[in-house]
């Protein structure tokens, strides 16, 4: 999934989880939601994230390649432990559901992900897996985005 996407899907989630009564949803959930969203990506030089870290994802690249181990279980893990010991409890879900948001969205794609890293095996949660960057992936993630604006309506104002 490319990484515009990975940040609207990442917000979808935290719109998702605002509405169950899991995530708060607000000024100081957000920026991590939306860098747990790209954090998988880290191992990419060309990624959102990627670009602005060049040396870390350059050497993540050369070690691990592209959806290695910042894809995997092992990673989301890291990710969750990391976070509840360096940030606040709710900013530590918000890392967490958007780095998951980000595992789920690429499990759609016709690439997978290698869950159990190293394990080459990829996993795939759709029937018919899309291509990235095709009209499905803009489709799933305009369809996800508006079910999460349905479902709370006003999560719309963190975007002013």
């Amino acid at each position: 999934m490319l990484g515009a996407n990975h940040l609207l899907v990442g917000f979808a989630c935290g719109v998702l989880g605002d509405a169950a009564g899991v995530l708060p949803l607000n000024a100081e959930t957000l920026p991590p939601l939306l860098l747990g969203s790209l954090l998988p990506d880290i191992d990419h030089p060309k990624s959102l994230l990627g670009r602005r870290f060049f040396l870390v994802s350059g050497v993540m690249d050369m070690a691990v390649g592209h959806r290695g181990a910042t894809h995997s279980i092992f990673a989301l893990a890291a990710t969750i432990i990391g976070g509840f010991y360096l940030l606040s409890p709710d900013m530590a879900l918000a890392l967490s559901v958007g780095f998951t948001s980000h595992l789920l969205a690429d499990a759609m794609t016709k690439g997978g992900v290698p869950i159990l890293w190293p394990n080459p095996v990829k996993m795939h949660i759709l029937p018919t897996p899309f291509k990235t960057g095709s009209l499905v992936e803009y489709l799933v993630t305009g369809l996800l985005l508006g079910l999460s604006f349905i479902c709370n309506p006003t999560a719309i104002k963190l975007l002013e």
